[in-house]
């Protein structure tokens, strides 16, 4: 086995590791927030880290993993598979292409993740309960419904994206905070792990360009692949799940 082998066998391992202690810090979470019926989630500090030290194939990973073994000890864990996912795109477009330097950008950001997992998480309890999963949530909602006079369901909408929003921005800051730990040179070993190989020079790179190859390089397309399977098995899982709620 030679020198490169070796490299690439301890950086996958590296970022293997990373995936399995990233869905223990989600699962361990989100039990602890379930058991004491807290209405918000914790369950992506681990694929928001996943996907900022490894980009959006180990974020994928972490999230589909996370919401399989949640769905241990809580059924409709599956049916949140999409908003998981959703949170792990996000977040490895936006530490791939460093947005989290700017203050600014980074409010938005978690104020992008907070609706879409609000927004979508209301639609979810809409179809599965026709009320709301926490019964907090459904008093406050009431409550937001008599003082401003709006329809049930915008407020259960309001209410959802608030407290999302709250828990996005805990995901956020913690996440950052464990990104923070990570030594530099283990950050490295993670990220190039998924190129297969040792980034490209400037010089490699624009000659890559003139030759028009880095366009249809073989990591971007297994990339899209594996993007396309992830979210096509979660569409799936969802169908399935909605399916046999509907008919019980």
């Amino acid at each position: 086995m030679n020198i490169d082998s070796r490299h690439f066998d301890k950086n996958s391992m590296r970022r293997a590791i990373a995936v399995m202690l990233c869905v223990i810090v989600n699962v361990a979470l989100s039990r602890m927030i379930y058991y004491y019926e807290i209405p918000l989630y914790l369950d992506t500090i681990g694929t928001i880290t996943a996907s900022a030290l490894g980009g959006l194939l180990p974020g994928i990973m972490t999230a589909v993993l996370t919401n399989i073994l949640c769905s241990f000890y809580n059924s409709y864990s599956l049916y949140y598979t999409m908003i998981s996912l959703a949170v792990a795109i996000c977040s490895a477009y936006f530490w791939g292409n460093e947005k989290y330097k700017k203050k600014g950008l980074t409010a938005i950001f978690v104020m992008g993740l907070g609706l879409i997992s609000g927004l979508l998480g209301t639609a979810i309890q809409w179809i599965l309960f026709r009320d709301t999963q926490f019964e907090k949530v459904s008093s406050m909602s009431e409550k937001l419904t008599d003082i401003m006079g709006i329809p049930y369901w915008g407020s259960v909408s309001l209410v959802n994206s608030g407290l999302n929003i709250i828990d996005k921005l805990i995901s956020v800051i913690a996440a950052m905070l464990i990104i923070r730990l990570v030594p530099q040179h283990i950050k490295r070993s993670i990220w190039i792990s998924g190129w297969k190989q040792k980034p490209l020079s400037n010089s490699e790179l624009q000659m890559l360009k003139k030759r028009g190859e880095e366009k249809y390089s073989l990591n971007r397309r297994m990339t899209y692949l594996m993007l396309f399977a992830s979210v096509s098995i979660a569409v799936i899982m969802a169908f399935i799940c909605f399916s046999v709620a509907m008919t019980t």
